[in-house]
């Protein structure tokens, strides 16, 4: 498989953010990209997702985060990850080495991962938290299933498991399911200590 990467996105220059440390490696995508392999960011690196950017991603493609994902859009121009097709992609994946995203007087974000104002679609598990703690906020999960397993878990819409502690705050989750043996469409939590509040 090729990934395709429109690179009139992409930049390695680091953006005038101050969540992002001044010597990190940065690859920013500010227009629609289509991803058609799996798209790792290692430790060490950011991903920066600007406001406005369409991602159509193709089935069997993770996008996993083992670095710093800052996806944040905006109310009147979200990010968005849909599918390429028919067929259902497999979603993100925050790694435990995952940057942890860090607070001051309790809920003011400072820095590290933060997925806000995205939407997901046509995934199987949109996000899977596998001992990370991003901040996700203000997202919209939408018609997302996750995939037949003989495991008692679920959560089309967010997994959270193996000791991950992210807040998860005012997202909408909406028509998302958790197909046979598995719980939770919109949120399953499995050995996790999330701060989840104020969702639909």
């Amino acid at each position: 498989m090729i990934l395709l990467i429109s690179m009139l996105g992409c930049q390695t220059d680091t953006p005038e953010d101050t969540s992002i440390p001044t010597n990190a490696i940065v690859t920013t995508w500010a227009t629609d990209q289509q991803l058609s392999a799996s798209y790792t960011v290692p430790m060490g690196e950011t991903l920066v997702i600007e406001a406005g950017t369409t991602i159509e991603v193709a089935p069997e493609v993770v996008l996993t985060i083992e670095g710093t994902l800052i996806a944040r859009g905006s109310e009147a121009s979200p990010i968005q990850f849909t599918a390429t097709g028919d067929e259902r992609w497999p979603g993100i994946l925050f790694s435990d080495s995952a940057t942890d995203a860090t607070f001051e007087k309790i809920d003011t974000y400072v820095d590290g991962s933060i997925v806000e104002y995205v939407t997901f679609d046509g995934a199987e598990r949109a996000i899977t938290l596998d001992g990370a703690a991003p901040y996700i906020h203000a997202n919209t999960f939408r018609d997302n299933m996750s995939p037949a397993t003989t495991k008692p878990l679920g959560g089309g819409g967010l997994l959270i498991q193996n000791g991950s502690t992210p807040r998860v705050r005012n997202n909408l989750f909406e028509n998302n399911d958790a197909s046979l043996f598995g719980f939770g469409g919109a949120v399953c939590i499995h050995h996790s200590d999330p701060i989840v509040q104020d969702n639909t």
